[in-house]
């Protein structure tokens, strides 16, 4: 027989992650399906934890609906940011701004 733990004290993270090849310079990315690509290329334990702490910052935007994005602009928080002429992972993008602080809270 069967029992359901009410209160686990433990959490759960569902969150798919892929190790695959990336374009250089980029070691990590979270998806608009909810899944995470973690580069290939990403040996040191320490990098592993951070690269997977950001992105897992990103999925939390994402699933709460804060972050979005297609081919041609990321939206984020209700306003659309062109991708034409952005420098993706910068700092100063408040959506990375968001994910680095989320990273060094949990790493």
């Amino acid at each position: 027989m069967a029992f359901k733990l009410n209160n686990p004290p433990y959490a759960v993270d569902n969150t798919p992650l892929y190790h695959v090849d990336l374009e250089e310079g980029v070691l990590g990315k979270a998806l608009n399906n909810g899944s995470i690509l973690m580069s290939k290329d990403v040996k040191d334990p320490i990098q592993y934890k951070e690269v997977l702490a950001h992105e897992l910052g990103h999925m939390q935007q994402i699933k709460s609906g804060a972050l979005n994005y297609d081919d041609n602009n990321v939206y984020y928080k209700g306003e659309t940011y062109s991708r034409k002429n952005m420098k993706e992972g910068s700092d100063k993008l408040p959506w990375e701004d968001y994910a680095n602080k989320f990273a060094e809270k949990i790493t």
